[in-house]
C-alpha cells in the first residue's frame, strides 16, 4: 500500500483509499489536489452508500473489535472469490465489493487521472503513518533508494491523555474504560511498542546510514525552526517559502491572523496530567525512557 502510495501506482491502490476522509475532506492539508478533491466529491453520496455497507457487524468496526482469527477471515473474503464464495457471509461481503467496483468505475473514469498527475509532478511526496511500525519500512527501504523516514515519537502521556479525548475509532482498547489503572495500561502497551520501534530503527540505521531521522515531538515544539531546518537538510532540500510562511503564523498567530501558538497545544497536557496519572505512566513506560533520551522535559521522570 505504501509502495504504491508513494510511487503514485493509482491502479494498485485500493478504492477505499480514493474516498478516505484524510484525502477528501482536509483540502488545505492537500492543495495540490483540489481538482481531485473537487472531482471526487461529486461522488461522495455513492461512496457513502457503500461505508452503509461495510461488513463491520461480522469484521468489526475498528482494530481491536475482533479477534485476530476473524480479521484473518475477512481479510481473505475481500480479496479472494473463490473464497468468499462459500463463506457463511458471503452476501455481505459480495454487496459491499459490488458496490465499491462500481464506484471504482467511477473513480477510474473521472478521478483517477488527476491524482495520478497531481502526485507524479511533486519532487517531494510525504506519508503520515499511525500504526505502521519499522518492520515494515525495512522492504520500502529495499526498494526505494530515496527513501527517507522521520521517526516521531511523542512523550506517551501526552499520547494516552491525547486518546482519551478521542472518538473510539482512534482510541485505544485501555482509554474508555475506568480511569484507576487503565490509563497506565495503554501506555504500557504505547511505550512497548515503541521501544521495539526504536531497537528495529537503531539497526536499520547500520544497514541504510542517513536514511532514517528519530524526531522526538516534544522537543520539536521548543525549537520549531531548527527541527524544520534539521528535517529539510536530511532531505537534502532547502526550506520552502510555504513552510516559513507557516512557521511564523504559528509562532505569532495574532499578527498573521494564524491559530492558537502550536507550543501551547502542544503542551496543554502537562496542565491536564494529575500526579497520580504522572507517577503510573512513569512507572509503566519505565522501559520507553531509559531507552528514549529527551534533551529537556518540565515533568520529572
Amino acid at each position: 500500500m505504501l509502495f504504491n502510495l508513494l510511487t503514485c501506482n493509482v491502479d494498485a491502490l485500493p478504492t477505499e483509499s480514493f474516498v478516505h476522509r484524510f484525502f477528501t475532506q482536509y483540502s488545505l492539508e492537500f492543495l495540490t489536489t483540489n481538482k481531485y478533491i473537487q472531482c471526487v466529491m461529486k461522488l461522495m453520496i455513492r461512496a457513502s452508500e457503500c461505508n452503509t455497507l461495510i461488513p463491520s457487524s461480522y469484521c468489526g468496526s475498528r482494530f481491536g473489535n475482533k479477534s485476530e482469527e476473524v480479521l484473518a477471515d475477512c481479510r481473505r473474503a475481500m480479496t479472494d472469490e473463490t473464497y468468499r464464495g462459500n463463506h457463511p457471509n458471503s452476501s455481505i461481503f459480495d454487496r459491499y465489493i459490488g458496490c465499491m467496483n462500481n464506484l471504482r468505475e467511477l473513480l477510474d473514469d473521472k478521478c483517477a487521472s488527476l491524482w495520478q498527475t497531481s502526485c507524479s509532478n511533486r519532487p517531494l511526496r510525504a506519508v503520515k503513518l499511525v500504526r505502521s511500525t519499522m518492520d515494515s519500512m525495512a522492504p520500502l527501504l529495499r526498494a526505494l533508494p530515496n527513501l527517507r523516514i522521520i521517526h516521531l515519537i511523542r512523550d506517551p502521556r501526552a499520547v494516552v491523555l491525547s486518546r482519551h479525548g478521542f472518538d473510539a475509532s482512534v482510541r485505544g482498547m485501555f482509554s474508555g474504560l475506568d480511569q484507576n489503572l487503565t490509563l497506565s495500561r495503554e501506555a504500557y502497551l504505547y511505550c512497548r511498542t515503541v521501544v521495539t520501534d526504536v531497537r528495529r530503527r537503531r539497526e536499520l540505521e547500520a544497514i541504510y546510514p542517513g536514511k532514517i531521522i528519530p524526531v522526538i515531538y516534544d522537543d520539536v515544539v521548543r525549537d520549531v525552526k531548527g527541527y524544520i531546518r534539521n528535517v529539510y537538510k536530511f532531505l537534502d532540500m532547502s526550506v520552502p517559502e510555504d513552510v516559513l510562511c507557516w512557521y511564523r503564523k504559528s509562532r505569532y498567530p495574532k499578527h498573521y491572523g494564524g491559530r492558537l501558538n502550536s507550543s501551547a497545544i502542544a503542551n496543554r497536557w502537562h496542565e491536564l496530567i494529575t500526579i497520580r496519572q504522572n507517577k503510573q505512566i512513569v512507572a509503566a513506560c519505565k522501559e520507553f525512557f531509559d531507552v528514549v533520551k529527551y534533551t529537556w522535559t518540565n515533568l520529572r521522570v
